[in-house]
């Protein structure tokens, strides 16, 4: 179970807030260009919970462009109708092929860790950390957001750090979150 679904569970109203994080989740790993969630009436504020409990998930959806996705809005109720995600084409033309580099690039990650038997959790996500922390070459490109890039092509900043963070800690059985700050192109674990 993902800390951020986990987290919506806590909430009033978490039956439709947990559907619209599955709605989402589901809708972005079939490559929905659209994520019908007018039935749940949800409030923007509602809807903004949802979705960055879903991004700060480690939910392996490098192929989402999330810093361009959008949300659609009633104009009469002001309450959500639609997410509208943004993909990165070129991953998508061939999805597979890119789930296969990626996966290999996690595992050769992993394997190239030096992380003794018996680690410590904090042994572990320093190792992960100060490893990541040398793994891109560059940050300026309309890329740096996604997992993928970081991993495969060296290309990453502040989102993708974090969310390749949190999916390498998940295969150690760590639970981490990705949280964004008040700039919303600004992410922290």
């Amino acid at each position: 179970e993902f800390y951020g679904r986990s987290s919506l569970a806590a909430l009033p109203d978490r039956s439709k807030l947990l559907e619209a994080y599955d709605r989402i989740y589901n809708g972005v790993a079939a490559l929905d260009s659209s994520i019908d969630l007018s039935d749940l009436k949800l409030t923007h504020e509602q809807y903004k919970q949802v979705f960055y409990a879903y991004r700060g998930d480690p939910t392996g959806h490098f192929w989402l462009d999330e810093v361009n996705c959008q949300g659609r809005v009633f104009t009469q109720t002001q309450l959500m109708s639609r997410m509208i995600p943004a993909y990165f084409t070129d991953l998508t033309s061939d999805l597979d092929f890119a789930k296969e580099r990626y996966s290999g690039a996690i595992n050769s990650f992993i394997e190239g860790l030096d992380i003794s038997e018996g680690a410590s959790e904090y042994d572990i996500t320093l190792a992960v950390h100060d490893a990541l922390a040398m793994k891109a070459s560059e940050y300026n490109t309309d890329k740096t957001h996604s997992p993928y890039y970081l991993m495969v092509e060296n290309i990453g900043r502040c989102h993708a750090y974090c969310h390749t963070y949190t999916e390498i800690l998940a295969s150690f059985g760590i639970s981490a979150f990705t949280i964004y700050g008040t700039d919303v192109n600004t992410s922290y674990r």
